[in-house]
């Protein structure tokens, strides 16, 4: 039979920890707990509040309770934890609360992204957070300026590291309709970063010109399918894409051409087969479509 050691001081210091920094969030945000059974790693979720309401800036906040934070306060944090932080769309911030001194530290996870990123890319299994004793989270608004402001910052940088454009508004009267005036953020990104906005330019235009195509806007669907093979040449989709416009548009050389394009790719790939899944057509199948697309165009463009 287990013994019943009643409420721990982890326990205890975890719950004090946790009352007094979403009393303090409040002052500034819509904060939101996580069911209880289904928490893991995030004690908060919050929207900022902007004139009283719920902004579109979400950030979300996990609490570490401690009796007392000294100079050298450091604590380990497990490499899935870090990753897990690390891969959230919205900003984490790290609440240390220090129960002796009532007082609340916080941490930018995004501040620590390039140095943890390291760290854990040469597979260390944890990473360390320090805390600055200058961050504290107080209980009013005004004199957390400072934090809302980073709030504002890492939802631009935590954007940009998924491939998702986020920049300053600097006023006006709205995009439709009206003006507005917009800052672009001179930011490095990483490597992941350019692949995600990569990604994202050839997602957005495939929509666009499928939907040209679809509302029979040929001459459209045919200039921003030129970018998009311009831009991107590592997918034969596109290609049999600008084949099917040009076919539409009665360009059948150029039809032709793009057609070729996109079957060459297509034996290029070694490993289409290799990583198919179910419901996924061969890589014989796919090329078979395309050259009866092919064989079915007119010998000479009228």
């Amino acid at each position: 039979m287990l013994e019943d050691i009643g409420i721990t001081k982890r326990q205890t210091y975890g719950g004090i920890g946790e009352s007094e920094t979403e009393a303090k969030l409040k002052f500034f945000s819509q904060v939101f707990r996580p069911v209880p059974l289904f928490e893991y790693s995030i004690d908060f979720y919050c929207k900022l509040l902007l004139k009283g309401r719920p902004s579109n800036k979400s950030f979300w906040v996990e609490v570490k309770s401690t009796n007392q934070v000294k100079d050298a306060w450091k604590k380990s944090i497990r490499r899935e934890t870090a990753l897990f932080w690390l891969d959230q769309l919205s900003p984490v911030f790290i609440a240390v609360y220090d129960i002796s001194n009532d007082v609340c530290y916080w941490i930018s996870v995004e501040a620590n992204r390039e140095l943890w990123t390291k760290k854990l890319n040469k597979n260390s299994k944890s990473i360390t957070l320090k805390v600055d004793k200058s961050h504290v989270l107080k209980k009013a608004k005004d004199p957390n300026s400072e934090f809302i402001q980073k709030i504002e910052q890492d939802t631009i940088l935590v954007n940009a590291a998924n491939g998702i454009p986020e920049v300053f508004l600097k006023g006006g009267t709205g995009i439709t309709p009206g003006y507005a005036f917009f800052d672009f953020p001179n930011i490095e990104l990483s490597e992941r970063a350019r692949n995600k906005f990569a990604q994202r330019i050839r997602f957005s235009l495939n929509f666009l010109i499928r939907d040209h195509f679809s509302r029979k806007d040929l001459d459209e669907a045919y200039r921003l399918c030129r970018i998009l093979t311009d831009f991107d040449k590592a997918h034969y989709d596109h290609f049999e894409l600008m084949g099917d416009i040009c076919q539409q548009l009665e360009k059948y050389e150029e039809a032709r051409t793009n057609y070729d394009f996109a079957i060459k790719k297509c034996k290029d790939d070694p490993n289409w087969d290799k990583n198919r899944v179910k419901g996924v057509p061969k890589i014989s199948e796919v090329i078979s479509g395309i050259e009866q697309k092919k064989a079915s165009l007119p010998l000479h463009s009228p």
